[in-house]
């Protein structure tokens, strides 16, 4: 078949009709989908089973709960199509999308097809349409990196795994981070543009991403994420510009911005438990990859500059000491 479609599951009984119903009334027809259930216990499961005995394109995996990451590597593993496109279970796509998709496989042959897409709430009318704001077409990858820092900035475009089609060779060895409970796509994304020699862009925005849904993995407190898995991310993107001669300019001026405040945010939002030894982690981190300090608050930039003198035992004491001032202030 031409395209494999992984869908992973997890208790999205609210969403999950609508995108099958809409795989069914897809104009274009020559797919499989793999329905990966992530050891969903809300009927989601039953769900999928349903629709699959009514439509062979449709096959179900039932799986213990392992986490998003571990549901699309299973559709990996077993996806047969020609491409391989992701689609959320509680996002919607137009009866169109696919055809679409495989039009702009058909005209260019890239390695990769990246979508635009479509923002929209359920409880408003509008919608926002994203795509790259200059590039409508074939390109390599040398010739849109010369703003894909500023690109990923302002819209994600280059960090979601859905909205594109991989060729089935591109992906074959390449799998999520399983350890990732955030931006795993994009860390995903970065290591099959290396291996393109060419991307297409289309402009029609026909993939519809939920915002806010019910138990949207994107939703996550600040004091849940793990900032020092993030930092790490960021320094493979700074590596993933470097190789691809592009860390200069926007990119370059992006990129120490963000590793400046992930390595303050690694340090802030630290468990109590192992601060000793992260601290003694991010200074020599900070001291191997050269992070830089970029402005920031007053404490930002306190924190950050006595990491980089080695002084990690003052720099924890004042985060201990303004947590707990901070605790107190919300506890009055």
């Amino acid at each position: 078949m031409k395209i494999s479609i992984i869908i992973p599951i997890y208790n999205k009984s609210k969403y999950i009709k609508t995108i099958l119903q809409q795989l069914k009334d897809q104009s274009f027809s020559d797919f499989e989908c793999l329905l990966i259930d992530d050891g969903s216990s809300d009927g989601s499961e039953v769900i999928c089973d349903d629709f699959a005995a009514l439509d062979a394109r449709l096959k179900v995996f039932h799986i213990p709960n392992g986490g998003v990451s571990h549901a699309r590597n299973v559709g990996l593993d077993h996806a047969q199509g020609d491409y391989i496109t992701f689609i959320d279970s509680d996002d919607e796509i137009l009866p169109n999308y696919l055809e679409n998709l495989y039009a702009a496989i058909e005209k260019s042959k890239a390695d990769i097809i990246i979508s635009g897409h479509l923002k929209f709430w359920d409880n408003k009318d509008d919608t926002i349409s994203i795509k790259h704001p200059h590039i409508n077409g074939l390109v390599t990858l040398r010739e849109c990196i010369c703003d894909f820092a500023s690109v990923q900035r302002d819209s994600g475009l280059f960090g979601y795994c859905w909205s594109k089609a991989f060729k089935n060779h591109i992906v074959h060895n390449i799998r999520f981070d399983e350890g990732l409970r955030l931006a795993e796509d994009f860390d995903f994304c970065l290591r099959t543009y290396e291996k393109a020699g060419n991307i297409y862009f289309d402009d029609q925005c026909l993939y519809r991403y939920r915002q806010e849904a019910d138990n949207s993995t994107a939703i996550v407190k600040d004091d849940k994420i793990d900032y020092f898995a993030q930092l790490k991310i960021n320094l493979r993107y700074r590596d993933f510009l470097k190789r691809a001669n592009a860390y200069d300019g926007e990119n370059k001026k992006i990129l120490e911005q963000l590793l400046s405040n992930y390595l303050y945010f690694s340090a802030f939002y630290c468990p109590s438990a192992i601060m000793d030894e992260r601290f003694l982690e991010l200074t020599e981190l900070q001291k191997r990859e050269g992070i830089k300090f970029v402005s920031g608050r007053s404490l930002q930039r306190i924190v950050l500059s006595l990491t980089a003198k080695g002084h990690w035992k003052t720099a924890k004491n004042m985060i201990k000491l303004y947590r707990s001032l901070r605790n107190m202030i919300r506890k009055s």
